[in-house]
């Protein structure tokens, strides 16, 4: 058998050949020590940013590189599954509840370690319990209140004389209020049905929510009182929040100046935009879940029925500025239909009152305030 003889050059020319295909590891063969150059290090993550939900979340980032790497975070309510680790690999950030009402910001920033320094940002920004950005400005109007004509032939007397009614500017809430804000507020959330912050309220009492005792605030002619749901919110974030009345309730679930005189809150396909008796699987939905009406504010057919301000009695066929209702009753005015209930009363003009010290798993409120 030939064998091949290797020279110093020989050797030379194999030893280029391994470093190329090699680098940047120490290879040896035998007694001869090749040790690489300088290695292009790479550093990237799957995202320079990250948005959480007010009520926190786990969400995952991917790193890719071919060095060591430390992550590190400059904020208390981040949490990050690993602070250090090798190669391509995934990290949990998990954000928890922001029950502010401001949103808040953090950095995460991931750095390579051993070939020098690299680093990659990612800003991470949540959401807040509450903001203003959750109301829904509703420009003031004249519009026919009751059982118009596409509400169809099955309208109950209490809807009736339709009359016309003008309203001054207003906004309303994009959604019906949440357990998790009303856990924020009042610490303790008296809802049947649970398993997320983002299911609507309910098994609250018209009393709950305005309050009954303590100082109080006159917003519209109601009294909030300081052991109520509204005069605390208020004293958090120093706005006027309040019931909608009646009148305005049904001036934004017809989708207001830009109404399309639908007969349930944005569509004429109830299932389209409401959570109802056929639909439901009997329990209340995380708000927004169907589709918006005109002024893109959610749930007002469906899901849970909903506290006005104003005390149920009859309508009368004149037409009204900025009615309150009636000055005295038995009980408060409920709108919007709910999970339990068939179609017929998810229509924008259906009424009922409740008394004020009663509850139920199927009646919530949304809140409003005047625009000035």
């Amino acid at each position: 058998m030939n064998k091949r003889l290797f020279n110093r050059k020989t050797i030379s020319k194999v030893a280029k050949a391994i470093l190329i295909l090699h680098v940047p590891y120490l290879i040896y063969t035998g007694c001869i020590n090749i040790q690489s150059g300088e290695v292009d290090i790479t550093l990237s993550v799957e995202s320079s940013s990250l948005s959480f939900t007010y009520s926190g979340e786990r969400k995952d980032i991917y790193i890719t590189t071919n060095d060591s790497w430390t992550v590190s975070k400059d904020a208390s309510w981040l949490s990050i599954s690993s602070s250090s680790g090798a190669n391509n690999g995934t990290i949990s950030v998990t954000a928890e509840a922001n029950t502010s009402f401001s949103q808040r910001t953090a950095t995460i920033t991931v750095r390579s370690t051993v070939q020098g320094v690299r680093e990659k940002t990612i800003n991470i920004t949540q959401g807040a319990i509450f903001t203003e950005d959750q109301m829904v400005y509703v420009q003031g109007g004249t519009f026919t209140m009751g059982c118009t004509s596409e509400q169809g032939g099955d309208c109950y007397s209490d809807q009736l004389p339709i009359h016309r009614v003008t309203l001054s500017d207003f906004y309303i809430g994009k959604y019906e209020v949440t357990q998790g804000l009303w856990k924020a507020v009042m610490n303790n959330n008296p809802s049947y049905f649970t398993g997320s912050d983002n299911y609507p309220v309910e098994m609250v009492r018209w009393n709950d929510i305005v309050g009954t005792s303590g100082s109080y605030q006159e917003i519209k002619g109601i009294r909030y009182y300081a052991n109520g749901f509204i005069y605390k919110l208020n004293q958090l974030n120093g706005k006027q929040y309040r019931l909608p009345t009646e009148a305005e309730w049904e001036f934004a679930a017809r989708g207001g100046n830009s109404s399309k005189s639908y007969k349930y809150s944005g569509s004429n396909t109830v299932g389209n935009v409401a959570w109802y008796l056929d639909n439901s699987n009997e329990r209340t939905h995380i708000v927004g879940g169907k589709s918006q009406n005109e002024l893109g504010i959610y749930d007002m057919s469906g899901n849970v029925w909903e506290w006005c301000g104003d005390w149920y009695g009859t309508y009368s066929s004149n037409a009204q500025t900025n009615p309150s209702g009636p000055s005295s009753g038995d009980g408060r005015v409920a709108r919007g239909c709910c999970w339990g209930s068939s179609a017929v009363y998810a229509r924008v003009s259906y009424r009922l009152g409740w008394i004020p010290s009663s509850r139920n798993y199927n009646l919530g409120f949304r809140l409003a305030r005047s625009s000035n």
